[in-house]
């Protein structure tokens, strides 16, 4: 008898259903462990009393080019220790799910040691991670001024051939962008799975997702809009009618304790997926599903 059936191709559906089926069966688990992540960049926040919306509003009344300076490194700063700890965040949720369908359980603490045993790695993976959202956002941004409102950029007085040079320039580098950024999504929970170095999980995320960055693309949006809501969603519904820090703080604090461990599901799940597909990683559970057994 024989097996003659082939890896299901990708389903963004049953993709995000494993990944929520994963994230039910131990939601406590997955959320502590996000919780316990939030713990330092909430006490940061409190304790210098700052957020973006402070930065900008206070950005407002800088007239020196310097304060201007200040407030955009500040900004990045922040910004990035909040993304860099959500990256922590999916690394250890990551580990921790890893290790239940491995059906090991080590305590939070071992989980944590193995993710914080390579904190570089997982550092640069942040950085690295960071840059290319910020590109993306930037170039995004600058598209948008250069078709709508070209009018105030500062090349608006150039020739016609110069200008349309440089709006292709700036749309061929958003689309590089958009390509990078799908095809480096998997990095993150190969190097936790794999427990290889930044540069070999880039590597490896490059070729598990040649042919499939639509679908790699469309997860990572989806991790993104989570993002989004967790952090700009409270602001946009409360902001202008609740002005308390504190209590803005705990909502985002709340929202990314639910929804950190399915951001970090959705990469292990598109993972194993595609090293399914290309490398039957699941070939041995179908052998012997046939009744196979291998010498030895």
């Amino acid at each position: 008898m024989s097996d003659t059936r082939t890896p299901m191709p990708f389903s963004l559906g049953l993709t995000l259903d494993r990944a929520i089926a994963r994230y039910r069966a131990h939601a406590l688990e997955y959320m502590a462990i996000a919780a316990i992540m939030q713990l330092p960049i909430a006490l940061t926040l409190i304790i210098t009393h700052g957020t973006t919306d402070q930065i900008f509003a206070s950005g407002m009344r800088f007239t020196s080019l310097n304060d201007v300076l200040r407030m955009i490194v500040m900004l990045i700063c922040v910004t990035f220790a909040i993304h860099a700890t959500i990256i922590f965040a999916q690394a250890a949720i990551t580990q921790r799910a890893i290790h239940i369908a491995q059906a090991q359980k080590p305590t939070f603490a071992q989980s944590f040691v193995q993710i914080f045993r390579h904190p570089l790695r997982i550092s640069i993976l942040s950085l690295i991670s960071f840059i290319i959202h910020i590109i993306s956002l930037i170039g995004c941004m600058i598209i948008v001024f250069y078709f709508i409102v070209d009018e105030i950029m500062l090349f608006s007085s150039q020739p016609e051939h110069t200008r349309l040079l440089t709006g292709v320039f700036l749309l061929a580098l958003y689309l590089a962008m958009f390509v990078v950024q799908a095809r480096v999504i998997l990095a993150l929970p190969i190097a936790i799975a794999e427990q290889i170095g930044v540069r070999a999980s880039i590597n490896r995320s490059w070729q598990l997702t040649a042919g499939a960055w639509v679908p790699a693309y469309l997860c990572g949006a989806i991790i993104v809009l989570l993002y989004s809501f967790c952090i700009f969603a409270p602001s946009l519904v409360l902001g202008s009618r609740w002005q308390n820090f504190l209590g803005l703080l705990l909502i985002r604090t709340i929202l990314l304790i639910i929804c950190l461990p399915i951001m970090g599901l959705i990469r292990l799940q598109l993972y194993e997926h595609q090293r399914t597909r290309r490398e039957g990683d699941d070939l041995a559970a179908r052998m012997a599903q046939v009744g196979y057994v291998g010498k030895g």
